[in-house]
């Protein structure tokens, strides 16, 4: 059921725990406007926690040595890779003329590139610098990507937005009361309407296993940086694996 309902009828839902709607009402266009605003809003916050289910996987292939890329778009031209990312959590570097070779580069912020004294250099990177500009967010490499090279972003990606009111739900259905709720919650502090405990309490309810679930799913072995070996260590219990 939840599949085959579209925006609207979340909005509908949210409007009529704040008593802006009833069942068989047709909401007026400007409230439907700025709550689909606010509903894109909070998607959007969502893309940068472990509320976020969309996966951002995307390779580029230097076709000369790259000391830089760039990934995002102003909307008229696209970057090396078209699509920003929310958030970056690994970098490989994949060599495309032998098979079997991906090499995680470790990620270190765009400050840490800047105190390197030679930076023309193009290898095998063993560092990736990113900043964290917009539209274009900008990924440093030292040593340099060399052209033939690949380079595999993976993270998280922004949750895409709703357009129009009869867009379908396109969200997993667990998020459906989710985000009727944090909408419900947010409508009301910007109409001044009071809402009794239960709102807030039923959303803290239905978040709590969403983002566990997305938390587990996520976790893996933390770095070894006390010994050399690629041995992980397990962060609950600090032994290693």
């Amino acid at each position: 059921m939840i599949s085959s309902k579209r925006v609207y009828d979340l909005l509908l839902s949210s409007l009529r725990r704040l008593g802006v709607a009833a069942l068989g009402d047709t909401v007026a266009a400007d409230v439907a406007q700025e709550a689909l605003l606010e509903l894109n809003s909070i998607r959007a916050g969502y893309s940068l926690g472990n509320k976020n289910n969309e996966l951002f996987d995307q390779t580029y292939t230097a076709t000369e040595n790259r000391l830089v890329i760039t990934l995002g778009t102003d909307g008229i031209t696209p970057g090396d890779i078209p699509i920003r990312p929310a958030k970056i959590q690994q970098v490989v570097v994949m060599n495309n003329t032998a098979s079997g070779i991906n090499i995680p580069v470790a990620l270190r912020s765009y400050a840490e590139y800047r105190t390197i004294a030679v930076q023309n250099i193009a290898a095998i990177p063993d560092s990736a610098y990113i900043d964290t500009g917009y539209p274009y967010q900008r990924m440093y490499f030292f040593p340099g990507l060399t052209s033939g090279w690949a380079v595999r972003v993976q993270g998280m990606a922004y949750m895409d937005e709703y357009e129009a009111l009869d867009d379908p739900f396109m969200d997993p259905p667990e998020y459906f009361a989710v985000l009727d709720l944090d909408l419900t919650l947010r409508l009301a502090v910007k109409w001044g309407i009071d809402l009794p405990p239960a709102v807030y309490a039923q959303l803290q309810s239905v978040l709590k296993p969403l983002k566990t679930v997305q938390f587990m799913a996520r976790m893996h072995n933390a770095p070894n940086g006390l010994k050399s070996g690629g041995a992980g260590v397990n962060f609950f219990s600090g032994m290693p694996n």
